[in-house]
């Protein structure tokens, strides 16, 4: 068994953030369509929200990084996780990267981190682990 410590935070959240991330659907010419539209700054968005949240949980719970042996990221392609294991002072190999193949796993980051974790024998019974999730939802 795996522990894990979760907790949600919006405080970092602000009306600052509100319009970062829009999608909409619809059609032209008959296509139906799904569109995007990003705030260039959106990553470091996400960056300052985990940052704080999990930092607000850590000194709740009286822990620091150094108590969890598993850190599973939000799967978000690019320099992300890299950057996120940095503000947060742990060596990148601590969280699993699979969006490094350039995909963004969405909303089943979580799972595919998980498996990657347990495919590869990172996971043993008793540890400490923390879930990262963002989003804009």
């Amino acid at each position: 068994m795996v522990s894990v410590v979760s907790a949600a935070s919006s405080s970092a959240m602000t009306p600052r953030h509100i319009g970062a991330f829009y999608s909409y659907i619809g059609q032209d010419q008959g296509q139906c369509y799904l569109r995007f539209r990003k705030d260039p700054k959106l990553e470091e968005f996400y960056l300052e929200a985990a940052v704080a949240a999990v930092k607000e949980l850590l000194d709740h719970e009286s822990l620091t990084v150094r108590d969890l042996a598993v850190v599973l990221p939000p799967q978000i392609p690019g320099p992300f996780i890299g950057r996120l294991a940095e503000r947060l002072g742990l060596p990148p190999n601590r969280m699993p990267n699979l969006a490094r193949d350039g995909k963004d796993y969405f909303t089943c980051s979580l799972a595919h981190g998980w498996r990657e974790w347990q495919a590869h024998g990172r996971l043993k019974s008793g540890d400490l682990g923390l879930f990262i999730s963002v989003g804009t939802g």
